[in-house]
């Protein structure tokens, strides 16, 4: 009973896949037909039923389902969707196969009218823009050649078809003898240079690929060529005019060479850079620039030429819109130009450089003024002196101030991706040298280096006068520094004067900013952390300064450290969220840790020691303690 009720399912299942508008074919892992219905019949011109036979016996060899099938073989699970040309019944088919276990199942649909394969291809080959040829091997004629090859060679078709090469006269035996070893070392031949004749006689430069392809059971070769003889004479005119500067004494990239014989003809002009009008190549020197210049460069000229040396001068040229410092260099050649001796005056615009140096010397004052600021801020000195010497420097000791404190260190970039873009100093963290003497050409107010970083006093009404102003002004300096700079990191301390008037101490107030500075480390080292800002870490500062708090915080705290760097535990982190949350479920929470777990911390850190924490003093002094401790690891 139970087989008879498979047998009549079957049935239906096969009564519902006849009835289906597409082709439905499944294959069994020897590649036998299991199920074909009447539509799949159609499409694939099966003729009778033919299950149980396999797809070859059947008349039905398609290439791509055999690929399907050991796709199966091997695991696959993926469906797969394809187009097959039949050329019997003539036409295309999309067959979507479904591995099914070792064997498969495919829905076929009627693809609609297309070009079989070869008809595809002698489209592209005729529409394809560049010269095309397919020649028979290994005889290598001309079996068919596109409109492109035709136009670029001057021939008829039917000059060309049946004919080899060598008949036609487009090249030599050796060159035909040497392609077709190429063809036989390496299977093809890639975007070779070849020299071929036009049917006029002209010869051409071609670049040439050919590959084999079989068609119709038969090899046979596709070249493909461009003509590139434009390109080549084009290079090679280059070449010649670069041969004029051979004898030029140094190459400078940054500058424009003019070749000019010896009656002031300008043979050349070689890496224009705007520093001259026009084009002036072919023209006298008394022509092509205003007289005053044309006077200095034919004096130039008779002089080098007299004394075969190169000479140097210097000038301030109106070029465009804004005048140029210039620098001129002429030299000697050894070659002749037209049997004239010619000079090179290689000419750079130096005007950037001029500002550099005058820049530069603003950076050497700066340098000086270190010393005397140094002076100031280590303190012992009288009031007046310190504001004679600062009214020396147009400080005015009555006004508001905001001092910054920098420091610079190296960060290594994470990958060759993180290498900053744009102007940058140079390919590594700059020196805090280099940086100093760039704020000195760029920033107002008065800079000095001190204790390893670069301090700055900046008037209030360039800073800003409330404190948010000033920590917005410092972190835009350091963000700017570090556009600049390479791989360099800047931290800002920044401390202001009281706005009320007092005569400035400079030496409180840079300690100060020096204070805040300390407290960049918590932010990675870098941006901006004001005085104000500071909190009870003012009392710490203070405390610091006391070595008998110094002994008893290294013995204190140092003995966390010290266990926790031998135990691998993390009593310091526990002791700084106990002082700082309002309970042990609180602290556990923030360190991700169970809540027996901080009370047993809380007591081996009261152990350590040798205090309870549950007092309000006891905290308090411990966080202090602990504030102190952090920054002896700064300082």
């Amino acid at each position: 009973m139970p087989r008879a009720s498979g047998q009549k399912g079957a049935a239906q299942v096969a009564r519902v896949l006849d009835g289906l508008a597409d082709g439905f074919l499944a294959v069994d892992g020897q590649g036998k037909i299991v199920f074909m219905n009447q539509a799949a019949r159609v499409l694939l011109a099966a003729g009778a039923d033919p299950a149980g036979r396999t797809l070859a016996a059947a008349g039905l060899a398609i290439p791509e389902l055999a690929e399907m099938l050991e796709l199966a073989a091997a695991g696959g699970k993926e469906p797969v969707r394809l187009e097959v040309f039949l050329p019997q019944p003539e036409g295309w088919l999309e067959v979507t196969a479904y591995p099914s276990g070792e064997g498969l199942a495919a829905i076929i649909r009627a693809g609609g009218e297309r070009q079989p394969p070869e008809e595809r291809l002698k489209t592209a080959f005729n529409a394809n823009p560049h010269a095309m040829a397919l020649l028979t091997w290994p005889e290598a004629r001309f079996a068919e050649v596109n409109g492109a090859w035709l136009a670029s060679l001057g021939f008829a078709k039917d000059e060309v078809l049946g004919k080899t090469g060598v008949e036609l006269g487009l090249w030599d035996e050796a060159a035909r003898d040497e392609m077709r070893r190429l063809l036989l070392e390496e299977g093809c031949v890639r975007e070779r240079d070849v020299a071929v004749r036009t049917k006029s006689g002209d010869t051409l430069t071609a670049l040439l690929s050919v590959v084999f392809i079989d068609l119709g059971g038969r090899k046979h070769l596709v070249a493909t060529s461009l003509d590139i003889s434009e390109r080549r004479r084009a290079e090679e005119q280059a070449r010649e005019q670069l041969g004029l500067l051979e004898d030029c004494s140094e190459a400078d990239a940054d500058a424009t060479t003019m070749i000019v014989d010896e009656a002031g003809d300008i043979v050349r002009v070689f890496g224009d850079k705007g520093l001259l009008p026009g084009n002036p190549e072919g023209e006298n020197l008394r022509a092509a620039l205003p007289p005053p210049v044309a006077a200095d460069l034919l004096a130039m000229l008779a002089a080098v030429l007299s004394e075969g040396a190169a000479r140097t001068t210097e000038f301030r040229a109106a070029v465009g819109e804004a005048p140029k410092a210039v620098r001129v260099t002429a030299a000697p050649m050894t070659r002749r130009y037209r049997g004239r001796r010619t000079v090179s005056f290689r000419v750079r615009d130096i005007t950037a450089e001029k500002a550099a140096e005058e820049k530069s010397a603003l950076a050497e004052r700066a340098y000086g003024r270190s010393t005397f600021f140094n002076s100031l801020v280590t303190g012992g000195h009288p009031a007046e002196y310190v504001a004679d010497v600062l009214e020396g420097y147009g400080v005015d000791t009555g006004a508001d101030y905001v001092c910054l404190a920098l420091t610079v260190a190296r960060e290594e970039p994470r990958s060759p991706a993180a290498w900053p873009s744009g102007e940058t100093t140079a390919a590594t963290a700059a020196s805090t040298g280099e940086i100093f003497a760039w704020l000195a050409r760029r920033e107002p107010g008065w800079l000095w280096q001190t204790n390893g970083c670069i301090a700055a006093l900046v008037p209030a009404d360039k800073a800003g006068s409330t404190k948010e102003e000033q920590t917005e002004y410092a972190a835009r300096l350091a963000g700017r520094v570090e556009a600049a700079f390479a791989f360099t990191r800047v931290a800002v301390g920044v401390a202001a004067t009281s706005g009320e008037g007092a005569p400035l101490d400079l030496e409180a107030l840079y300690g100060r900013a020096a204070e805040a500075l300390l407290l960049c480390d918590r932010q990675e080292g870098r941006g901006a952390v004001h005085y104000a800002d500071t909190g009870l870490y003012q009392v710490a500062f203070q405390l610091l300064r006391d070595r008998n708090i110094q002994r008893i915080v290294r013995d204190m705290i140092g003995a966390l450290a010290a266990y926790d760097r031998k135990r691998g535990s993390n009593l310091l982190a526990t002791l700084e969220a106990i002082l700082e949350e309002e309970n042990l479920r609180m602290v556990a929470a923030r360190l991700f840790i169970h809540h027996n777990t901080a009370i047993w911390r809380k007591k081996r850190i009261e152990k350590l020691l040798g205090l309870s924490l549950d007092s309000f003093e006891t905290r308090a002094m411990v966080s202090l303690y602990l504030k102190v401790w952090r920054l002896l690891s700064r300082v």
